[in-house]
């Protein structure tokens, strides 16, 4: 993937979404959310799972809702450390979206799904 563009391509393309990556894709038909910017983040394997690893314990903590953390999190522990990964971000009123690939072949690693707390989430619909 070269931009974030060519994700929310990908995405919108797929046939077999589950979890949270349905969630992105129906959240983008709907146009309630954005990517974050149209660069792609790179990261090691390391260096992801390292912060995302701390973003879900303190989600966890902090009793916020989100989809994708154990699978996501399992996938990359199955890395190697210093693999390269892209990262790209998607925010909206109600959730922000995660969506994690190799660089090596441009695989779908995962996607992680935060409910907003600042949304207006009454639980209805949107995630």
């Amino acid at each position: 993937m070269k931009t974030a563009q060519d994700v929310v391509s990908f995405i919108r393309q797929s046939k077999e979404l589950h979890g949270s990556l349905l969630e992105l894709r129906d959240a983008l038909v709907r146009s309630s959310v954005k990517p974050t910017s149209e660069e792609i983040g790179r990261m090691t394997a390391r260096d992801v799972l390292a912060t995302f690893e701390l973003r879900e314990e303190t989600t966890r903590i902090a009793r916020v809702e989100t989809v994708g953390f154990p699978e996501t999190l399992d996938r990359l522990r199955q890395l190697g450390r210093d693999e390269g990964v892209a990262v790209v971000g998607f925010n909206g009123p109600f959730a922000t979206f995660m969506v994690f690939f190799r660089e090596e072949d441009d695989s779908l690693i995962g996607c992680i799904r935060v409910t907003r707390r600042d949304g207006n989430n009454d639980g209805g619909g949107e995630p």
